[in-house]
């Protein structure tokens, strides 16, 4: 039973869910400041 293995993040998982992370959180901001501009331009 490796149930502390299981447990541990491994650095390549953190990277790769903070990297997952960054690349959603971008396009979130970037359809945040267009739906907020194409609000009150019209």
């Amino acid at each position: 039973m490796n149930t502390l293995e299981g447990r541990n993040i491994k650095p390549a998982e953190r990277f790769a869910a903070a990297l997952l992370a960054g690349l959603f959180a971008i396009p979130k901001e970037v359809i945040r400041e267009s739906i907020y501009t194409s609000t009150f331009s019209n």
